[in-house]
């Protein structure tokens, strides 16, 4: 009878322990099919720690080869399932084999640059750790005066987290222009493929510290990493920027235009103005500062850097631009290239710049209790029309962050609030228009102040004083601010019968509406 193929599936897990603190472990799962006695074939995939799933196909045929014999040809059936009862000479094809052994590579592995990068630092050892904290064959080097180490042909896993460390060498400090020891730093991401750039700087060890809230634990490290590198870069005006991935303009030797590399390097030679500033005696200490700004440990608002109180100055982000430009501020005592190499990126506004990322993230998180953005604030935000600030305000305070988080959002907020007050609409009224004149009875007056188009105003601040006209014996008191658009008398009457009418100002102008109040006797009449 005819010979058939047998088929099985096969599974496999291996683990190998190479040396101490090392090892590679993984999974094999496949089907053999045996095309006759002495011949199956193997297919499946396997997947390692050190490599990419992969497929594979193996060819297997077994010899009755005795002790020290060697040769070159052989034959085997060419025709699987042939009667393997009967086997003839003629039948089997001469197949040559070789004796020498082919080993293919899985995978040509990925290239991978990693940076260091206060300023550019040279001479910073830098080596790449994989999830299980274990330093990567192949993953280390020294930077060189670019502050990058390029590693060809690095095997990496999809979906894991890999980090960097780089610790000692020396940059320029750009704000002060001295050579200053550079601290260790980390930088971290989940890999998702492709070649790999891991840049280490100030603002990637911020997000790592901020990541690590389990004592070093990487797979709360590996869950965190993303939006903490994310919520970094949006409090430094960088939210369309990864920091992580991008080289920075090094502001010692260029001009900073206001793309992302751009943007990135102003930002460290902004952090590099932060402590001058600040005195901080490392970059350490700034580092520590910014992260505990961050997370409102200082009693500041979490996810945005409101700065550190210096003399007169609250030196944030801003600020510290400004003092980087004019070489401002407290404790100004050196300064660096980088005060005239601010270029675009220090002075362009409107969304995608710093100065309007950072505004825009100001307005967006306003909820009336921090800090109120100013008319600066909307202009570099991009925004246009904001005659009444306040007005403005409380309209942003409502809004939630989502819907005012983009210059579109907050221009839609503007246009719909109230503008300037004005005495041609604003408008006078009473709750009582007739009130008997026994020299206690009172009507409360009051003015709603309103915009050009008549909308109200909902929130306070005019100086508006109130008078009566015709009346001699009535008292009008002071006008209270309600702070919500409105403002209020009271009158009181005399105890004579009288009308009375009430007029409003404001701005140096008559409110054009007033308002009549009656006082008035009753009369009784007996039957």
């Amino acid at each position: 009878m005819p010979y058939l193929p047998w088929a099985k599936i096969k599974g496999t897990r291996y683990h190998w322990d190479e040396k101490q603190g090392s090892d590679i472990k993984g999974t094999i799962f496949g089907v053999k099919v045996d095309l006759t006695p002495s011949i199956d074939v193997e297919f499946g995939t396997e997947k390692s720690n050190i490599a990419d799933r992969a497929s594979y196909m193996r060819l297997t045929t077994q010899f009755p080869l005795k002790d020290n014999e060697s040769f070159t040809n052989f034959s085997i059936d060419s025709k699987p399932f042939r009667n393997a009862g009967i086997v003839n000479l003629t039948d089997l094809n001469p197949v040559e084999r070789s004796n020498k052994i082919r080993v293919e590579k899985v995978s040509a592995g990925s290239k991978i640059i990693l940076g260091a990068y206060n300023a550019t630092t040279v001479g910073a050892n830098c080596m790449l750790y994989n999830a299980s904290g274990v330093a990567v064959k192949g993953g280390s080097g020294i930077t060189t005066t670019n502050g990058r180490v390029n590693l060809p042909y690095v095997k990496l896993s999809k979906n894991s987290l890999y980090y960097s460390v780089c610790k000692d060498g020396s940059y320029v400090d750009e704000a002060t222009g001295i050579t200053t020891n550079a601290p260790t730093l980390r930088s971290a991401v989940v890999y998702s493929g492709g070649d790999l750039v891991l840049v280490a700087s100030p603002l990637s060890e911020i997000a790592y510290r901020m990541a690590n809230t389990a004592a070093g634990n990487l797979s709360v490290i590996k869950e965190k990493i993303a939006a903490a590198n994310d919520t970094v870069a949006a409090a430094f005006g960088l939210g369309n920027t990864d920091v992580i991935a991008t080289i920075p303009t090094d502001l010692n030797i260029a001009v900073a235009q206001n793309d992302n590399s751009g943007r990135f390097g102003l930002i460290l030679a902004t952090i590099s103005q932060m402590s001058e500033n600040s005195a901080d005696t490392s970059p350490n200490a700034t580092i520590q500062a910014l992260i505990n700004d961050l997370e409102g440990m200082d009693g500041s608002r979490q996810s945005t850097i409101e700065g550190r109180k210096v003399g007169t100055q609250t030196v944030n982000v801003m600020t510290a631009i400004d003092n980087l430009k004019t070489s401002g501020g407290n404790n100004n005592t050196d300064n660096g290239a980088a005060s005239g190499n601010t270029g675009a990126a220090g002075s362009a506004t409107g969304e995608g710049s710093i100065m309007g990322n950072l505004a825009i993230l100001k307005i967006s998180l306003y909820d009336g209790t921090n800090g109120a953005p100013t008319a600066q604030d909307y202009i570099y935000a991009g925004v246009t029309g904001v005659s009444n600030l306040a007005e403005v305000n409380a309209r942003v305070a409502l809004a939630i962050p989502a819907k005012s988080d983009t210059t579109s959002e907050i221009q839609i907020l503007v246009n719909n609030a109230p503008g300037v007050a004005t005495t041609a609409h604003s408008t006078l009224t009473t709750n009582l228009a007739s009130v008997m004149a026994n020299g206690t009875s009172t009507a409360t007056i009051t003015m709603q102040a309103k915009d050009a188009s008549g909308n109200n105003l909902t929130t306070g601040g005019l100086t508006v004083t109130m008078s009566a006209k015709n009346g001699s014996f009535a008292t009008l008191s002071s006008v209270s601010d309600n702070d919500d658009g409105t403002y209020t008398a009271t009158i009181t009457a005399g105890k004579v019968v009288e009308k009375v009418t009430v007029s409003a100002a404001f701005g140096g102008s008559n409110v054009d509406d007033t308002v009549d109040v009656n006082f008035i006797t009753l009369i009784t009449i007996s039957p």
